[in-house]
């Protein structure tokens, strides 16, 4: 750890170097040459471009007077479009940046070039450094592409420089954040899909982590700007930048502590996490040189099993037991999702002991937990059916087992619905700790059972869609990672795009002079979102409802009316269906196209 500082002092040419080096010039060189990098930049120009597009469109017709020349309007128009970029720039370099670091050190792991770099001079440092400074480049290059737009809007007024500045590297600091943890799951799992999950939900606990501390400091739930914890959660800063007026004063220099101190926390951890890497690398580069398997020592959520003579299915399959004549969906429903019941039970206790810490500070009658908690477990089971079902496919072609596969007789729906079945029986985890919840407010009166019915509907549904979905893509697409990226894009295009895109449309043309029929598509736009669904079905489910005698009563989206339970799940029902069938028709379309896909000749 005290090296650099000797360089520093010795030779800062030589300290350069450390960063700049032999690998991060080949990483450079190489991901330049790759489309993906090209199309991840083209893409979210596009998408930045029709945000801008809508956002302008959007303030202009909410211009009474249709004079673009006021002063005021113009002052209305850049700081909608701050918020609006500065609010989607974050959420895509989280995302994206999982992405372009997943496959660091996995892929020398895959292509057997890993222990190669053993007979080099060159130092764990050197190539962690090197791996991730390559793939900074090209998140920092993401996060400048929105930065002409943004200077551009001080022309208009009302947005401040350092507000720019700080919607910018709070982005940034977040995307890093998600790089560096990528870098580290990269050096245990062999598997892309693998990575990017646990650097998603990595990146998602350390950004709210200082919660928990809030919780602990203050015992409670509610917020407290002054708190020191609660500064650095990265959407609470950029909301205080977005919003200074909300928070402490009329300007960004007011809240300038919350943009600051959360960047620096997250740059500290990030530090601390890229240390670690350095750390251990050396010990599981020797590990892969001398025939060990170091994915061994971190859990296996996502298609467990197929990348080692000692994995969990390894030893299934040197059992002799009848499998009947399915025996891919056999093998896929015996994988455990954790790799042994040790796992299992640690990771159990620990949600349990999540949900223990919350009753404690806010209470099993919180009227906003059980709320909070099935919208993050809808979260985070979406994110993992998005990169499981892509993976039971790419691992198999990682491992080398795809093409034994092949030549078996097993008929192409048999393969299809074996790994679309089995991908969803490995997300069981999150309902358990859920449902272990549920089981707790239920018994006690404050929350009625419909409530976890429709929950078991929605998120029922969503699972199997993405199954679907994810094992048509995984099919298709080579890359696991690619398969899994656009299987990620499905919802957020169903459930984001569409609902935005149609609440545009709907303000821009049905408002206009078509307002009687806002109202249809505002349950049209309703009943198509199961997140929607799921945040009003257990707010209205929540409460002491075996205690007073009212009937359940759900608002409408557009603020309407309310309808009664019995329209409700027949909403929640038809939601439910359309999204098997969408799962269903894709594992049909895998089934039908699976030997054109694969190569296979019959």
């Amino acid at each position: 750890m005290i090296a650099p500082l000797r360089l520093l002092v010795r030779s800062p040419r030589s300290l350069l170097r450390m960063f700049v080096g032999p690998i991060f010039q080949r990483e450079v060189r190489s991901l330049g040459r790759r489309r993906a990098p090209h199309w991840v930049r083209a893409g979210y120009t596009l998408l930045l471009l029709a945000i801008v597009a809508l956002v302008f469109v959007s303030v202009w017709d909410s211009n009474q007077n249709g004079m673009w020349a006021q002063q005021s309007v113009l002052e209305l128009l850049a700081p909608a479009m701050l918020a609006t970029v500065a609010v989607v720039q974050m959420s895509v370099l989280a995302l994206v940046a999982p992405v372009l670091t997943a496959g660091a050190i996995s892929d020398e792991k895959r292509q057997r070039t890993l222990s190669t770099l053993l007979t080099t001079p060159l130092t764990s440092r050197d190539i962690v450094l090197g791996k991730l400074g390559s793939r900074t480049v090209q998140l920092v290059i993401l996060a400048l592409v929105p930065m002409p737009l943004l200077l551009a809007l001080r022309v208009f007024g009302g947005v401040e420089a350092e507000a720019i500045v700080a919607s910018v590297a709070l982005a940034l600091a977040v995307g890093m954040l998600g790089s560096t943890l990528a870098l580290m799951f990269s050096i245990w799992h062999r598997r892309t899909p693998s990575v990017v999950f646990f650097a998603l939900c990595s990146t998602a606990v350390l950004v709210f982590l200082p919660w928990v501390g809030m919780m602990a400091t203050e015992w409670s739930l509610d917020p407290n700007p002054d708190n020191t914890f609660f500064k650095c959660i990265a959407p609470i800063a950029l909301f205080a930048v977005l919003s200074p007026e909300q928070v402490s004063g009329p300007s960004v220099a007011a809240v300038r502590g919350f943009w600051i101190a959360t960047v620096i926390y997250l740059t500290l951890v990030s530090g601390l996490v890229t240390l670690f890497s350095i750390f251990v690398l050396r010990g599981v580069l020797k590990r892969e040189a001398g025939g060990g398997d170091a994915g061994r020592a971190m859990t296996r959520l996502l298609a467990p099993g197929s990348d080692g003579p000692g994995s969990a299915a390894t030893r299934a399959d040197r059992q002799s037991r009848p499998v009947g004549d399915r025996p891919v969906l056999w093998r896929e429903l015996r994988l455990n999702a954790l790799g042994n019941g040790k796992r299992t039970v640690i990771a159990l206790a620990i949600g349990i002991g999540i949900l223990l810490f919350l009753y404690a500070v806010a209470g099993l009658d919180h009227s906003g937990l059980t709320t909070t908690l099935l919208v993050i477990a809808a979260l985070a089971m979406t994110v993992q059916a998005a990169l499981s079902a892509p993976a039971a496919i790419s691992s198999e072609r990682d491992a080398g087992s795809w093409s034994v596969l092949l030549t078996t007789p097993v008929r192409p729906g048999q393969v299809v619905l074996g790994k679309a079945l089995g991908s969803v029986r490995r997300l069981w985890l999150v309902p358990g700790v859920v449902g272990f919840h549920l089981v707790l407010v239920m018994s006690t009166g404050w929350f009625h059972p419909i409530g976890a019915l429709h929950a078991l509907m929605l998120t029922g549904g969503l699972m199997l869609m993405l199954a679907g979905t994810g094992t048509l893509l995984g099919l298709a697409c080579k890359r696991g990672v690619t398969a899994s990226v656009l299987n990620m894009i499905v919802p957020l295009v169903l459930f984001l795009g569409m609902p935005v895109a149609l609440n545009f449309y709907m303000q821009y043309n049905f408002y206009q002079s078509y307002a009687s029929r806002s109202e249809t598509l505002s349950d049209v736009i309703m009943v198509s979102n199961p997140f929607i669904l799921l945040t009003e079905a257990s707010t209205t489910a929540t409460g002491e409802w075996d205690r007073f005698n009212y009937f359940l009563r759900y608002e409408k989206l557009d603020g309407g009316g309310t309808v009664r339970a019995a329209t409700f799940t027949g909403m929640v029902f038809i939601n439910t269906l359309c999204l098997s069938a969408v799962g269903a028709a894709a594992l049909v379309l895998a089934a039908l196209g699976f030997n054109r896909f694969t190569g296979r000749p019959s």
